[in-house]
């Protein structure tokens, strides 16, 4: 007998969405986990498990894991069977000597839909409603039946796929004089969907906007992951990424080895956390040009892709040329602040795991198109940060081009500069985009109190929202 897929459209509440979202990682979790476990027993004692062998590690990941107990037991188990059927379509491609494609980790948003494969749902077609395990009763429009309105739906049914739909959220560097807990409180208590938590190592910082820590990574433990996913979980707040922004090619090697282990660290802790994406600098030698920077950049950056491609994370690069001060003159400490070197750097290092944390700003002062990257980079842009520039054509014409960025231009709240963000989101949502899109205070109009600085991360988020479909 032949079996067809219905499909149905549900109108989930505000709040049943972040459900759908915190059962989506839980899942992701479990088969990341599984495909480790099955590749580690293979490459380690060329052992092959079954799925009956990997359904059993289920019951101790709960135990030591209780925030997968948000999603229903069969939707774990369902994880599990996606990475059997990889591996059986990997084996089958061996076999008939076709292109491979080994099995591949799931990022926070290449994971986006869970299935009940027989039980933890029902389908109450006269008031067009379905009742889901763990999220309850959602809204359902039945716009075709199956023959017999009143027959039970039977088979995998309850298919949930993340609508394409960006998530606002913030980035935590603003907000350095509150714990983590209470950065996360504020998110969800101001309805953002995200943060973008910053990882610095403790200590004084450098510049504005660095040195501050939300999560410690060092030392940073399954207890400490588990205690902070327990806790954005709980809120109904996801993680975007982790941030670090150094300086990974600076010109004094030691100083740049201590950054690139901490570049490590965090990489690490996205993982163990189940972000899978930190944000970061390439870096830069600012007093050098960029073919001279090249050889460094591939030293330093093909083995740090490498590495976070073996835990399952992705990188994100921010186009920010951090050339705003005199000790960053004249070249700036980020070597991809613009299209051509984006392009040099994903035809060096083709890796999916390695992309963008695009700011449209800092293309603004530099008078690059910033709309047009959006399609050509389309695949690339992994996360965004929401900050708006001004720039003082009367100042420009006075100083130049060649003068320092800040004697020009200055960095402003969404809406307040000269980013039109209307036609930017028209493009972005034309691509497909559908990841976290992340405001950033730098506006110094904004900055004197702790109050203010709130004040301007809910001014920013009321006029992106008119953006935001599912805002």
């Amino acid at each position: 007998m032949a079996l067809r897929t219905y499909r149905y459209r549900l109108y989930p509440t505000k709040a049943q969405e972040r459900l759908f979202e915190q059962t989506l990682d839980p899942c992701r979790w479990v088969y990341n986990q599984t495909l480790e476990v099955r590749k580690t027993a293979w490459e380690e004692r060329q052992e092959s498990l079954s799925l009956y062998d990997t359904n059993k590690l289920l019951t101790p990941w709960k135990k030591g894991h209780p925030w997968l107990k948000v999603a229903f037991s069969q939707a774990l188990q369902d994880a599990q069977e996606r990475v059997d059927l990889a591996f059986k379509a990997f084996f089958r491609r061996v076999k008939a000597g076709e292109t491979l494609g080994y099995p591949r980790f799931r990022g926070q948003h290449r994971y986006d839909s869970w299935t009940y494969p027989q039980f933890g749902f029902s389908l109450e077609t006269e008031h067009g409603r379905v009742n889901l395990s763990k999220i309850g009763t959602v809204k359902i429009v039945l716009h075709r039946l199956r023959g017999n309105p009143q027959e039970p739906p039977r088979g995998p049914v309850g298919h949930h796929r993340r609508r394409c739909s960006m998530k606002l959220g913030f980035v935590s560097a603003i907000l350095p004089d509150l714990s983590l807990e209470e950065v996360v409180q504020f998110a969800a208590s101001e309805g953002f969907d995200c943060v973008e938590l910053m990882c610095w190592p403790k200590g004084k910082a450098e510049r504005r906007y660095a040195g501050v820590t939300h999560i410690d990574v060092v030392g940073f433990t399954e207890a400490d992951a588990t205690r902070v996913r327990d806790l954005v979980g709980s809120a109904g707040v996801s993680i975007s990424g982790l941030g670090y922004y150094p300086n990974p090619l600076a010109p004094d090697p030691n100083e740049a080895a201590v950054y690139i282990e901490h570049l490590k660290l965090v990489i690490r802790a996205a993982a163990m956390l189940g972000v899978n994406l930190v944000n970061t600098f390439i870096g830069r030698d600012w007093t050098r040009s960029v073919e001279d920077n090249w050889p460094r950049f591939r030293e330093v950056w093909k083995p740090l892709v490498q590495f976070a491609e073996a835990q399952g994370v992705r990188i994100a690069i921010e186009n920010c040329p951090m050339l705003f001060t005199r000790d960053e003159w004249p070249g700036g400490k980020n070597l991809a602040y613009c299209p051509a070197i984006w392009r040099r750097m994903f035809e060096e290092i083709p890796s999916k795991n390695f992309g963008l944390n695009f700011d449209p700003s800092h293309l603004v002062w530099q008078r690059i198109n910033y709309v047009k990257p959006l399609r050509e980079f389309a695949d690339r842009i992994f996360h965004m940060h929401a900050k708006d520039a001004r720039v003082d054509q009367e100042r420009l014409d006075d100083v130049g081009i060649l003068a320092t960025p800040l004697q020009y231009h200055t960095p402003k709240l969404p809406g307040l500069g000269d980013v039109d963000w209307g036609q930017l989101f028209s493009v972005l949502t034309d691509v497909g985009y559908d990841g976290p899109v992340c405001i950033e205070v730098e506006d110094r109009a904004y900055e004197k109190t702790l109050e203010s600085r709130k004040a301007a991360l809910r001014q920013s988020a009321r006029f992106l929202r008119q953006f935001l479909a599912s805002q």
